[in-house]
């Protein structure tokens, strides 16, 4: 209201919106560059861009982060909301570098009676892990020396499917085959 000769008033509607919501969050906070690249969620305010420091390969538009593509390190994402009230967050992401995977014989021969002895080389460090055909561990061999074995003894005659990967403390690498008929 203003006062003297001719007063007047007026009023002024005024509406307070909220930030935007620029929740976001992947699955797990630390990563090996061999898996499955990772998508965020975003519970808050979706269209916002994604961005990181120098390293990691992300997607701006969906959040995914390349592993493979990525340096190992620590890196700290950034959603960005763009709405009339737009904000940001932040989550801390880890990616660790998968060793390669071993060397192995494939396919073996054994002839009825032998054992059935499978081998594989790593990188010399870590553990040389064998599976069987369903994925479950039958051995771990510690590095030093590059290359391990594991006798799996005399086996009914047929063909057999074993699987070696080397882990280095952190990550472990794919699954390699081994054939023995």
């Amino acid at each position: 209201t203003t006062s003297g000769l001719c007063p007047n008033s007026s009023n002024v509607s005024l509406t307070v919106t909220s930030l935007d919501d620029a929740t976001f969050n992947y699955s797990l906070a630390t990563y090996c560059s061999n898996l499955t690249d990772p998508t965020p969620t975003v519970s808050g305010t979706p269209g916002g861009t994604f961005t990181s420091t120098v390293g990691l390969s992300i997607n701006a538009t969906t959040g995914t982060v390349d592993l493979s593509a990525s340096s190992p390190g620590v890196y700290t994402i950034t959603y960005a909301t763009s709405g009339a009230c737009s904000n940001s967050s932040t989550q801390s992401l880890t990616i660790n570098a998968a060793p390669s995977d071993p060397t192995v014989v494939t396919p073996m021969t054994v002839c009825p009676g032998d054992d059935v002895i499978i081998s594989a080389t790593g990188s010399g460090t870590g553990s040389i892990i064998f599976y069987d055909n369903t994925m479950t561990q039958i051995a771990s061999n510690p590095m030093p020396p590059a290359t391990a074995t594991f006798n799996a003894g005399a086996l009914a005659i047929g063909p057999y499917t074993f699987f070696a990967t080397e882990d280095n403390g952190t990550c472990e690498s794919l699954p390699v085959t081994i054939n023995v008929t």
